[in-house]
């Protein structure tokens, strides 16, 4: 297995790199509240001049992570950067120049926490409830936990009969909302892809969006970058296939599977076989994202 670091905060590794890129959910906040500890990390990189980037597998456009992050107390002054999955979604939806996304249509069935509006506007799609009237399906979110799994299968299971494409611009199965989880959207397009349906994916661990994140922050050396992410299949998968060091925070989505709460440390032995099980391997580990 190759090697790793456990350390209590990025304060032990801070010179090794110029800039930061980091997840939202499960590291900077629980979907309700900001961690802490996560906001005094940010404001003592920021005084330092690290760059700080938010990668973020939201299926909501860039501006709407910006006022969540804002409604939770984070200073906008902290970023340099944000990338949402659902911004490269929007993008490759308006410009059409993505083979895949030239060939869609315009009719979509059209998943989202309630009825995202705001992700809608300027692009010429013509939303429609039924599978039957659609060209292709769009997941930018889900209505869980008011719906469950079960409640999409029906339009899911239609799409797939029709061989309907679906874009997926969350591909997380679940996020962290206070104490507890809900499903995202990866967990439709996982099912959707076990019924015989093919789904494009537009967020980590998928290589776009970050080139998209380090062609922002401009960035000249990789080996000076480090991702910060609770997800081994996603931000640590996502970073070391584009060449990146790792910091994984440990009290996130793994929490329960390394016998853990926020805030603790795991044995190593439990590391060890969450990352032989995951066959993910990260640079580092940390409790929190702390200092």
């Amino acid at each position: 297995m190759p090697p790793f670091e456990t350390t209590t905060g990025v304060r032990s590794f801070l010179d090794q790199y110029d800039a930061f890129i980091l997840d939202q959910w499960g590291v900077l906040h629980d979907g309700a509240q900001p961690y802490a500890a996560a906001l005094d990390c940010l404001q003592r990189l920021h005084a330092l001049g690290k760059g700080i980037a938010v990668l973020t597998n939201s299926g909501k456009r860039a501006a709407a992570n910006r006022r969540l992050l804002l409604g939770m107390g984070f200073p906008l002054e902290f970023f340099d950067v944000l990338v949402s999955s659902g911004e490269v979604a929007w993008s490759h939806l308006k410009e059409r120049t993505d083979p895949m996304f030239a060939g869609l249509g315009r009719r979509c069935v059209f998943f989202s926490r309630g009825h995202d509006e705001f992700f809608l506007n300027g692009l010429d799609l013509d939303v429609v409830e039924r599978a039957e009237q659609a060209d292709f399906v769009l997941a930018t979110g889900t209505d869980s936990p008011e719906k469950s799994l079960s409640d999409y299968l029906p339009v899911l299971e239609t799409a797939a009969r029709r061989k309907l494409p679906m874009v997926c611009a969350n591909p997380d199965l679940v996020a962290p909302q206070g104490d507890s989880f809900v499903f995202s959207p990866g967990s439709l397009a996982r099912h959707y892809e076990d019924l015989g349906g093919t789904v494009r994916y537009l967020g980590k661990p998928h290589p776009e969006v970050y080139d998209a994140c380090l062609a922002e922050l401009e960035v000249t050396d990789r080996s000076r970058v480090i991702a910060v992410g609770d997800s081994l299949l996603h931000d640590v998968a996502g970073a070391l296939a584009r060449g990146l060091d790792s910091a994984f925070v440990a009290g996130g989505i793994h929490a329960e599977a390394l016998g853990i709460r926020p805030g603790e440390t795991p044995t190593d032995e439990r590391l060890h076989a969450l990352f032989e099980e995951t066959g993910v391997h990260p640079t580092r580990v940390l409790p929190m994202f702390q200092w």
